[in-house]
């Protein structure tokens, strides 16, 4: 399946290990550059469950642009290299805002200087 940074796609997360993700559920591609040859990508998981609105990882993502029926949180801190046979469909596209919102709080999580990570100088 072809993916771009910004689509809302279901991927099937099964064999986690303790605190990863380990069932199919919604996720954000995050992944600005994708290689031809290379069979993976790098998403956020979406999840509905109001009490990650605590946490300072999640991102709000409007039932708009998820696609999703009920309001989602990109759980940035289980970000995820899953290879493309694990996607399955798309159901939505994120704004550049709120993909940027997303990115920024990823760099965070991985200690990249944020503005070097959205591509400014």
């Amino acid at each position: 399946m072809e993916v771009s940074e910004g689509d809302v796609v279901w991927v099937d997360f099964t064999a986690g290990v303790g605190s990863e993700v380990d069932k199919r559920r919604p996720a954000v591609v995050v992944q600005a550059f994708r290689p031809a040859r290379l069979r993976t990508t790098v998403v956020v998981p979406l999840f509905s469950d109001p009490e990650y609105v605590r946490r300072p990882t999640a991102v709000r993502v409007p039932t708009e642009e998820s696609g999703l029926r009920t309001l989602s949180f990109a759980v940035c801190h289980l970000i995820a290299v899953v290879d493309l046979e694990r996607i399955d469909e798309s159901c939505g596209r994120l704004s550049p805002a709120r993909l940027c919102a997303i990115r920024l709080v990823v760099a965070d999580v991985l200690g990249i200087d944020a503005e070097t990570f959205l591509g400014g100088d």
